[in-house]
């Protein structure tokens, strides 16, 4: 997910919704693009404000002040999906009054660069390894397991697994199928 797309996402289609899941790409760009925002508009804020033309600077100042209203909605929703991301379980978006408490504003950034966790009640996983991509760059290539069984522990081949299918890294050898709605388990023998 790149800049724009989570732009997109977060100020249109998720504008207010806390409900899935977000990816760390998600969040970490959406958070650049309001702390890019906030600079832009209070660097013209300070400029209006050394000027002669006093209306100016109150302009500018209703002007950032409901930019900055009008982000916090969408920031919220997204640092809620981003909770939901993480762990077996996901955690409550209810984690986000941390932000209150004194500490609080540094255990939401641990949360916040946590790896993505597993499908879990939220939704399936955000992640690369979760989203059944078959290029090869985010494959996870099966670890060797016991000698005897010949077909598992092979890495797949440069053009990915099948289309759909990913390597599960807590498995050694199995790899799980997304049909565009729901995740079967199989076995699966990359090369064979």
């Amino acid at each position: 997910m790149g800049f724009s797309e989570a732009i997109r996402i977060c100020l249109t289609r998720k504008y207010a919704d806390s409900s899935g899941r977000a990816g760390r790409a998600e969040y970490w760009w959406f958070a650049l693009f309001q702390a890019l925002v906030s600079i832009v508009l209070y660097a013209v804020l300070l400029a209006a404000a050394f000027s002669e033309v006093t209306w100016m600077a109150i302009g500018v100042g209703i002007v950032w002040l409901c930019v900055l209203l009008a982000l916090i909605v969408p920031g919220l929703a997204v640092g809620v999906r981003r909770l939901h991301d993480l762990g077996n379980e996901g955690m409550s978006g209810w984690f986000m009054l941390f932000g209150l408490l004194p500490f609080g504003s540094l255990a939401l950034l641990v949360m916040f660069v946590m790896e993505t966790g597993p499908d879990n009640k939220y939704g399936p996983g955000t992640g690369p390894r979760f989203l059944g991509n078959a290029s090869a760059a985010y494959a996870v290539p099966a670890p060797a397991v016991a000698p005897g069984d010949p077909g598992w522990g092979v890495t797949p081949p440069a053009s990915g697994p099948p289309a759909g299918w990913f390597i599960d890294p807590s498995e050694p050898g199995q790899q799980r199928y997304w049909d565009g709605a729901s995740w079967t388990d199989h076995t699966h023998r990359p090369g064979a």
